[in-house]
Formats: C-alpha cells, structure tokens, sequence
C-alpha cells in the first residue's frame, strides 16, 4: 500500500510556481511528507526480506535531497543487507563529500557509527541533547496573568500567537508558561537560554528543531517550516517555547524570525520569556509575529504581600523548619519574588543568615563558601559556562572524584540533572550569584578549564572553546591559543552562514594583542567578510582597512590584494554581499593592489581586474572594458575562469545582448560545481536572462532551483534577495497585495541592521513602492522620500523624481534633472543604460505632452534614442535582478512617438508581449499610450 501511494507522486509538486514565498511552507510540508513516506515504505520493505526494492526506492530520494542523512543511512542498511557493502561504503562517501564540499560539514554521529559498522562492527554512541521541560510549580497568585495567557492560548487555535512574558530573575515568568502547558496536556518545542555566548553556530535552531543528536544537522528553514507542519498536522498546533530568549544567538533568531514572518496564518503559537524586552533577539522575533497579529507583551510584577506569604508558608510547610522563623521577616525580604521567597526558606530551614539588603545573593554565597575546595572549582566552571554542561565535559572537569563532586553539588541546591546526564544550575539566579562571588582569578581558571575540558570531551565545539580561551588568556601562551581558537571557530560560521556568529568570535580575538600578523589579518578579513554579509558596510570597510594596513606596513602586496578581493561584490545572487556592497563599495584597496600589480600573481592580478570591471560597469563609470580587457589577458584557473565570465556578463547588461548573456550564465552554471555561492549566483543570472527573454515558464523552474540553494542554508544573504525577486515578479503581474505583504515581511526582519543597510533597505522598499504608485499614476506622492535617496543612497534615484515631475505636470523641474542625467549619456554602457533609459523616456513622453515643452522633451530623447534602436524583443530587467520595467520595445515605441515618428507597431508587439508574460500593469500601459496616439488625441496624463 505505501508503495502504492509513493506511485502516485509525479516530480516535484506544485514545481512551475514554487518560487512564490506563500507556497514554501506548503511544499517543504508535502516534500517531508514524500520523503518521511518514502523511508517508512523502505523500511517496511528490508522488514520482510526486499533489501533490493527497498534500495531502489531510497535510491531517486537521496538524490533529491543528498543531505538527507536519515535517508541516506536507510540506504547503506538496505544495500549491506543485500549484501553490497561496498556499494553502502561508497553511498556513505558519496554523502561525506557532498556535505564537505557544499556546505563544510562532515556526517554526523549516527552515520560515523553506521559506518564503523560496517568496516569493524564497534558501535558508536551519540550524545543525545534533549532538554526537558522545566518542572512546572504551582502557582500563587498570578490569577490576571492566567488570564491573559489563556486567551493567547484560544487565539493561537486557528492562528498565529505570541506572547512575551518580561520581567526580572525568578519572578514565575517559566512557571506561568509551564502551567499553561500542563493545563492543555501540550507537546512544545523548546529553547532554554544560557547566560553568555560559548554555544555554537545556530545552536537555538539546532535545540528547537535539531534531531537532538550532538554534532547532527543544522536545520535550515525548509526543515524548520516542515516540523512546524508536521506539529500542526500530529497536534493541531504548534508551540515554541523560547525561555530567556534575550539569550538566543542572533543567527537563530534571524533564521526563526525569516520562517514565522512567511508562514501565513497558521496555528503557531510562540510563548516567550525575557529579562530585556529592548534586546535584538526580543526584537527580531517580536517583529516577525507582528506582522500576523499583536504580540500580548505581560510583564510579570512582584506577588502581592499576602500572596507571598501565602507561598513562604506553604514551603515551610513542606520543609518543616523550626517555629523560630520569622515568616513576615522573610515575606518582607523576598520583596515579592517568588524564587528569592523559596531560596529564603530553604536558608531558613537550615539556621543560615541572610543579608537582608542582598538576601538571594547571600543565601546561594554561603552555600558556594561551604563547597569543599574541588566542588567550588567544579560550581565556578559551571557558572562561568552559562549554567549548563553536558555529560562529557561534566567528568572531565569532575575528574578523579567523579560523582562525589556532582552530589555535593546536588545536595547544596545548587544544580539539578540536564535531562541528558548533564547538569545545569538550579535557576539563573544561583548562576548570577556564583559568578558575583567569584574572583577574576577563580573566573580565569574556571574558563580555562573548560577550555580544556570542551577540547577532550567535544572537540567539534569550536566555539565554546573559542569563547573560554579568550576568557582565559592573561599571558603570551594562552594569548596564542585564543587567537588561533577564534580563527577556526569564525572560519567555521562563515562557511555555515552564522554570520553574526562569525562576526562576534572575530571581535572577541581583537580583543587581544596581536603578536602573529598572519592571524591579525585573518581575523579582520573574517570580521569584514561576516560584516558583509549581515549589511554592516561601514564595519566591514574599516576591518578590511585595518587588515590592509597591517599588509601595507610589511610591504606584503599579495595579502593585501586578497583583502581587497574579499571586500569586492561577491556575485550577484546576496542581497547584502552583491547588491548591498557595491552601493556603498570603497575600491580604494584594489586599485592600490593593482598598482603593485608586479608583485602579484598573474591569476590574482586578474580577479581584481574583473571584480573593477563589474563595479564599473553597475555604476555606470567608464573603464569597465579596461579591466575586462586586462582581465582576459592574465587569467588562469577555473576559479579565475568564473569572476572574469561573471565580469563579463556583468558588463554586457544590455538587452541587445541578451543572447551573449545566456551563453555566459550557462557556462557559469558549469563552472560553479561544488561551490554553493558561485552556483546560486550562476542559477540567479540564468533566471534573470530567462525573464528578460520573456520565458516566465523556465524563469520559475530556475527560480524553483534557487529556492532550493536558499533553503540549504541557514544565513539571510540569498534569501533576502529571493524575497526581492518574488516582489518584483508581483509588481510585474500587478499583484501589488502580494509585493506589499513581502516588502512588509523584509522590513520585519530589519531590526539591528546598521545606518547604511537600513537605507538600502529602505531604497528597496521605496522602490517597489514606487513601481506601484507608477502604475497607479501616484508617483508624486513619493518624491520627498526619493529626495532623500538620490542624496544619501544614489543618485539616479533622480530619475524616478524626474518621472513624478513629470507626471505631476512640474515640467519645468522634470526637464531640467533630464538635462542633467543625459549629459554624459554618449559614455553610458551596461546595467546603466538599463537602469536610466526606461525611466527617462517615461517622464519625457509626460513631458512632451505639453506642447510648450514637447521641443526640449525632443532634444533630450535624441540624447538616448541610439540606445534602444534594437531593443526589438524581451523585457527589461534592471541589475541584480530586482527590477522588472516590462517589454523593451515599449520604450523604443514610445521614444519613437516622442520624436514625431511612428512606433504604434512597437507599441502593439509590446501588448502582445506583456499579455503572453503576464505583464498586466505594461499591457495596459501600452494599450493606453496605443489608443492615445492613434485616436490622435493628447492626454493630460498617460494612467
């Protein structure tokens, strides 16, 4: 039967509009489902002896989705079954390398084990990493607080919901959202937050979603929105819990935020508690809610005084202390917080006294000072940690003693068992108060032991082990140790997309001296490419100046040409790394690299020549065909092969070379084998060149094709400018619902960005907004926002003024900034003239409508009429990719009508064009401007 209902499957589902954002969590739902299907029916098979069909069927699903481990170890288990070892071996190979080569990372646990099986039969364990719900107390008081949670409950039946519950250590925040879920018998998927920042990369994601095995997968967002289905589908609902969320990873909360923001109305329900409502991760995931309905913000207060004692009573109660306690002395000192009231008692019951000023920090330092010396050290390490440690490094750092230190430590309330044979502090009060009453010297040590300890027990944890070096590194030793840690540890994020990561283990090795240049510059080159990649342009430029000028002053010219290569446009398929950077690009480092172009090697003199060209040509400076030239004379290698094509195609951004352009994105596409950013720049061109040809059909299937690199990865750079694609695709087809709802989406996701990403974002929003107004006949309502623009951003932002302008009936002021943008226009070559020409001749056909300015309208068209005589075919396409201004030979009709001439069969041709794409917004356009010139009439405006 299961064989059967896999019949039924033909190709992808739903595969020509799968590039629509609306569809993602749909088709990851139904793609899980094949696949989860598929390795059920597999699995029924080798159950009854069918090893071989049973292969067979794993066989196509590894193919589709090669990183599939689960699917790839049924594979290897029905082939050893079948008794084709070495085919199994191979298929384990085959997966290393793919996941080495696309994404630097090596197989995880269950697979190493699977394999070892195979060649010496040793199984080998994993650790399994599952936190468990915190234990849910019973609560005092609170009744407003249920309240309100309960109908964030109701709300979140049908739909999405949020809640964020604030307010400081120890007041109940846990304890109301643990209730809740014991009331409604609910299934959550939870993240715990630690104090500090030693996790790894994506670890938050990795706790939601992960498969709970140390060192698995780092789920990206098509697996996330496929669990958050797959919940929806088993439970009715699904729940995150994210406790203490001001400690999620930045990178996490971006990842999370980006898959909330497109999930649509769904039963989701987040819960959320926070000490800092004002925090970045608070505020990327607030934002991404909002955008579906209002986050219910509870800021949890101070129990009342009789509810207070109502608690201290009943823990007494329970403790059965002596009748000497002074109960209203101890309500008085918990000053309505309910874990400092338990922590009093606890003391009470035991004689200890208590620091009526300080009473909880008092309490867990008198039960610190009685440790025995090795239970003290053990408490400081996993204080310093951020209050948790897994088993492994437990009995590392607990070595000889063992247990003996961890019952102690058991004993005092100060810890309590992980879950998964670790341990973890009592409450994150315990931990602040641990750490207040340790010394830096006792702090020091209790780093560089678990620097240690993380080293032996999980070596992988580059990060962790990062972070404690650097907090343990007081001599030229230890220094060293810490540089080269945050060297592998940030080289390891940026190759996982954690950028913020990256950026963060970069920062914290320049904290230190310096002695190693190599590594100095290495780590400034990491921090400048992260920063890149996260929109913080003005931080990138100053790392990568300052690993410059450490070259410079040695004289080592080849380093700093490979700064200055890394803080050139990577491609065109990031948002921040290839849109973003060229608008605020610096070139200075390459040309003072090729000025010492004798001291570099020819294929490194060459990739800075390509990457000038490509900048040239984008702003529209002349010298592009220079660089291209000495480009081709020096290269050598493929990886050379491929930035000289790029630069190539880059500077041919002209419809009349369309055909050139295809063949170039074709051999790109060949030569990005193994290299995800170079394949998803190669995809996103051809996608371009598709739709500029007018095949929306293969635009789709290869927009279909990016989604999939997108959702391979965790970082936001390929996926915001996927998100600008959709918009502009719904601006073209006048689906301007669906274009404000993603513009929406990205300005969610924006929180943190620096000055000079968020004014690109904003130059992006502006512009979808203005295509809008355009079709509309609005435009003049946006001009003050594009005054602001064309100053700070870029200045062919004039152009859209000068199309408001015009169609304001302002001609004066729109004819002048025509005049001004047209006088080098005898220079204009490439992505420019794409991006000029159909906006002036836009706002000079308003122009020429009015008769006492029709003559200049005529003399600047003749400016740039030479440049659209062979715009006969395709649609108009505006570098990178996120501007489509519809048919090409609308323009040249319409510059033709502007001179006296007649272009009504370039105005019919662009009709049939926009009607054949899809174009409604260009085909009306078109039929206007038609019906205008040949009923011969001279409207007051062209909407």
């Amino acid at each position: 039967m299961l064989c059967r209902a896999l019949d039924l499957w033909r190709g992808d589902p739903l595969a020509e509009i799968a590039d629509i954002a609306e569809l993602a969590p749909e088709l990851a739902r139904l793609d899980e489902m094949r696949s989860e299907l598929t390795e059920t029916a597999a699995d029924a098979l080798r159950s009854v002896g069918e090893h071989r069909r049973a292969a067979a069927l794993l066989t196509p699903l590894c193919r589709r989705h090669p990183y599939r481990e689960g699917a790839v170890r049924s594979l290897v288990r029905a082939l050893h079954d079948d008794g084709r070892t070495a085919d199994a071996l191979d298929a384990i190979r085959h997966l290393r390398q793919a996941l080495r080569d696309d994404l630097g990372l090596d197989p995880g646990p269950e697979t190493l084990a699977l394999e070892s099986e195979l060649l010496e039969p040793v199984p080998v364990t994993a650790t399994v990493r599952t936190p468990p719900p915190p234990e849910a107390r019973e609560l005092v008081g609170r009744t407003v607080e249920v309240g309100v949670l309960e109908q964030v409950w109701r709300v979140g039946e049908n739909n999405p919901a949020g809640a964020l519950l604030i307010g400081p250590s120890g007041i109940g925040k846990t304890a109301l959202v643990e209730q809740l879920l014991t009331r409604h018998d609910a299934h959550a998927r939870r993240f715990i937050g630690r104090a500090g920042d030693s996790g790894s990369a994506f670890g938050g994601i990795a706790e939601l979603f992960g498969d709970g095995h140390a060192g698995g997968e780092i789920p990206t967002a098509a697996d996330i929105a496929a669990n958050v289905w797959t919940d929806i589908n088993e439970r009715g609902r699904s729940v995150l819990v994210l406790d203490d969320l001001q400690w999620l990873d930045t990178d996490s909360a971006r990842v999370l935020a980006r898959v909330i923001a497109g999930l649509g109305r769904i039963p989701v329900t987040v819960l959320a508690t926070c000490r800092d409502a004002t925090a970045e991760p608070v505020t990327i995931i607030g934002s991404a809610l909002e955008r579906h309905a209002p986050v219910t913000r509870l800021r949890v207060a101070e129990l009342s005084s009789d509810e207070i004692r109502a608690l201290i009573d009943a823990r007494l109660a329970d403790l059965g202390p002596s009748s000497q306690v002074d109960r209203d002395d101890l309500a008085a000192q918990a000053l309505g917080n309910p874990m400092v009231a338990r922590q009093l008692c606890d003391a009470a019951a035991i004689g200890a006294i208590s620091d009526t000023d300080h009473p909880a920090q008092t309490m867990i330092a008198a039960r610190f000072d009685e440790l025995s010396k090795e239970a003290s050290r053990l408490m400081a390490a996993i204080a310093v940690s951020g209050g948790e440690l897994t088993d492994g490094v437990v009995a590392e750092l607990a070595e000889p003693v063992g247990t003996r230190l961890i019952d102690e430590l058991r004993r005092a309330g100060l810890v309590d068992n992980a879950g998964d044979g670790g341990i973890v502090v009592a409450h994150d009060a315990v931990r602040e108060g641990i750490v207040a009453r340790t010394s830096r010297t006792q702090r020091v040590e209790a780093h560089a032991r678990l620097a240690s300890a993380i080293q032996s027990a999980r070596p992988d944890d580059l990060e962790a082990i990062a972070v404690h070096r650097v907090e343990s590194a007081i001599d030229e030793s230890s220094v060293a140790l810490a540089i080269r840690a945050c060297v592998l540890a940030a080289h390891r994020s940026v190759d996982a997309s954690a950028d913020h990561r990256a950026l963060e283990l970069a920062r914290r090795g320049l904290t230190l001296p310096q002695p190693d240049a190599d590594l100095a510059v290495d780590l400034r080159r990491i921090a400048g490419t992260a920063a890149i990649r996260t929109g913080e342009f003005d931080s990138a430029r100053a790392s990568f100046e300052s690993a410059a000028a450490i070259s410079r002053e040695l004289g080592d010219w080849p380093a700093l040409a490979e700064t200055a290569l890394l803080a050139s446009p990577r491609g065109v398929a990031g948002y921040w790394s290839g849109f973003g950077i060229v608008q605020s690009d610096d070139s200075a480092l390459a040309r003072e690299a090729l000025a010492h172009a004798e001291s570099l090697a020819p294929e490194v003199a060459a990739r800075l020549h390509a990457t000038e060209a490509a900048r040239l040509s984008v702003l529209g400076m002349s010298g592009a065909e220079d660089h291209l030239g000495a480009a081709r004379v020096v290269y050598a290698g493929a990886a050379v092969d491929y930035e000289v094509a790029l630069a190539e195609f880059l500077v041919n951004w002209e419809p009349t070379r369309l055909a050139d352009r295809r063949k170039i994105a074709r051999e790109l596409y060949e030569m990005s084998a193994g290299n995800h950013d170079l394949r998803a720049t190669a995809v996103h061109l051809q996608r371009v060149c598709a739709l500029e040809a007018g095949d929306v059909r293969m635009a789709r299937r290869l927009s279909a094709e990016f989604a999939r690199l997108v959702g391979r990865g965790s970082g936001t750079d390929l996926d915001t400018m996927q998100l600008w694609w959709q918009v502009m695709l719904a601006l073209l087809r006048g689906d301007y619902e669906v274009s404000t709802s993603l513009a929406e989406k990205f300005a969610a996701t924006v929180g943190g960005l620096s000055e000079r990403a968020r004014l690109l974002g904003e130059a992006s929003m502006a512009t979808s907004a203005s295509i809008q107004a355009w079709h509309r006949g609005e435009l003049a309502s946006m001009l003050p926002a594009f005054d602001t623009l064309a100053e700070e951003v870029d200045d062919d932002f004039a152009l859209v003024i000068a199309l408001g302008s015009a169609e304001a009936g302002n001609h004066d002021r729109a004819l002048r900034l025509a005049t001004e943008l047209t006088a080098d226009a005898h220079r204009w070559t490439g992505s420019r003239v794409v991006a000029r020409v159909p906006l002036l001749i836009e706002a000079l056909y308003s122009i020429s409508l009015d008769a006492h300015h029709a003559d200049g309208a005529r003399e600047i068209c003749r400016r740039i009429v030479h440049l659209v005589g062979d715009w006969s075919s395709g649609l108009i396409v505006q570098w990178p990719g996120l501007v489509c201004l519809g048919p090409a030979v609308m323009f040249r009709g319409t510059a033709r009508i502007i001179l006296g001439e007649d272009g009504t069969e370039d105005l019919r041709e662009a009709i049939r064009l926009a009607r054949d794409t899809g174009a409604r917004p260009y085909e009306l356009r078109a039929r206007r401007r038609l019906g205008a010139v040949t009923a011969g009439t001279v409207p007051s405006a062209d909407v």
